[in-house]
């Protein structure tokens, strides 16, 4: 069954800075590694994406790769504060058949209503997020009761068993390269 794609659109970009050299230096570097990383997740996406629903938020949109594997016509509110990802991003979601509104804020900025979301995705993002605890919250906030959060992540969890050592031994060097990337 054919269905319409609603538009793409670039949201609110105006407000946003423009990209700090920490931030020009990890698009171009993220360039090159994405799809590398894409492949190495692709089976866990397949199953975790399986069964979004019709309109979904993505934090951290990047480049767009997850959109490969939504369903076409799916409907994404997405947030990108690299701006340099936008272009490369609304150019996927349109080859995906993605209806794609894509801001550079973040999701606190969105005035999304208590419980208003069904489903939230966010993939390798929690690393470059100042303060994930509250991010977490304000998921737990928009999201609906019974609502998805489906993520993928790549950073350890203090208390439980640590950072392994590679996380710990790359952890700064990584961080300058990879635009606040903290593992």
């Amino acid at each position: 069954m054919a269905t319409s794609t609603p538009p793409m659109t670039r949201g609110r970009e105006s407000a946003a800075e423009p990209p700090s050299r920490r931030a020009r230096r990890f698009a171009r570097l993220w360039t090159l590694l994405e799809g590398s990383v894409d492949e190495l997740f692709e089976p866990v996406k397949k199953e975790l994406f399986s069964d979004l629903p019709d309109e979904v938020v993505e934090i951290g949109t990047g480049l767009g790769a997850n959109f490969r594997h939504m369903p076409s016509g799916t409907r994404v509110l997405g947030f990108e504060p690299n701006t340099l990802f936008h272009d490369e991003a609304l150019r996927r979601a349109e080859e995906h058949g993605i209806g794609l509104d894509l801001r550079a804020g973040d999701l606190r900025d969105a005035g999304l209503d208590d419980g208003s979301v069904e489903a939230v995705v966010s993939t390798l993002v929690l690393c470059s997020v100042d303060r994930p605890a509250d991010a977490l919250r304000e998921i737990r906030r928009v999201l609906r009761p019974g609502g998805r959060l489906v993520f993928i992540e790549h950073v350890g969890v203090h208390g439980v068993d640590g950072p392994s050592f590679y996380q710990r031994l790359w952890r700064r060097p990584w961080a300058a390269f990879a635009d606040g990337c903290d593992t």
